[in-house]
């Protein structure tokens, strides 16, 4: 597949902000604009902050995910005003296609969106 072919041979992903780095460095190569990369950039910045930029993918699952879809960081500006839905969407969508492309790449054994959409 698509994804496979530069990563197949790599290690898993020890921490989820090498997955991030990696992951934006991918679509940077693939064309993604400057702009694009940089927002999403600060989006996983903010999943960082909920589940520590050294957590470990294996132990992301569900639950993980559903405590920063719903935290302050996802949903509230600094400024303590709500993020407007297409923000916040945006956000937890930055987070899911990581994941994804990880999974889909062979980093990480289990994509936990497929749990959480699956129930």
């Amino acid at each position: 597949t698509l994804f496979r072919s530069a990563a197949a041979t790599e290690a898993p992903f020890g921490r989820i902000d090498e997955l991030g780095a990696t992951w934006l460095r991918y679509l940077e190569a693939n064309g993604a604009r400057a702009t694009t990369v940089a927002g999403y950039g600060r989006d996983l910045a903010l999943a960082y902050r909920v589940l520590g930029e050294d957590a470990p993918p294996r132990l992301i699952d569900g639950a993980e995910i559903a405590k920063f879809e719903a935290s302050d960081a996802c949903t509230i500006k600094r400024n303590g005003k709500p993020r407007a839905k297409p923000s916040v969407d945006r956000t937890r969508r930055v987070l899911r296609l990581a994941m994804t492309w990880a999974h889909a790449a062979g980093r990480i054994a289990a994509n936990p969106y497929a749990k959480a959409v699956a129930s």
